[in-house]
């Protein structure tokens, strides 16, 4: 008898330890929610103010050899054309590339992706693994400042 009343007691004690566990859970998911949205040191005014952010155009797309997630993006600059690599592969198809009108840091310094040169970024933006390239809602020409 004295053994059930123990049992008993040890399932109510479970019972409410699940729950306790269930609302740390919660708790933790919405602090790690906050960090994330401070994960990054301030920025000075003087660096934010050296990128160059302009407009391109997406003239051509292509898959990256051997890469599941890359593209190789021809810009538009309007004063130039330039290689970007970029990890859309699984959000976009290449056709929904061609044509768009993006936003790119073009003083970014280049760099080798997949033994490709990429000469700037473009910006996108994302959410619990939903991505969305950043765009224009009217049309400006290629090589338009972002201010």
């Amino acid at each position: 008898k004295r053994l059930k009343a123990i049992i008993k007691r040890l399932k109510a004690i479970i019972k409410r330890l699940k729950a306790i566990i269930k609302r740390l859970k919660a708790i933790i998911k919405r602090l790690i929610k906050h960090i994330s949205l401070m994960e990054k040191e301030t920025v000075l005014f003087s660096d934010f103010m050296k990128l160059d952010l302009r407009t391109a155009k997406i003239t051509e797309a292509e898959d990256v050899e051997g890469k599941d997630k890359l593209f190789k993006l021809t810009i538009d600059l309007g004063t130039e054309k330039r290689t970007l690599i970029a990890g859309l592969k699984e959000f976009y198809s290449k056709e929904e590339m061609l044509g768009k009108t993006i936003i790119v840091v073009a003083n970014l310094e280049p760099k080798k992706l997949a033994g490709i040169e990429s000469q700037g970024m473009l910006l996108a933006a994302e959410h619990k693994g939903k991505v969305s390239l950043l765009t224009l809602d009217k049309e400006l020409p290629s090589g338009s400042k972002i201010h």
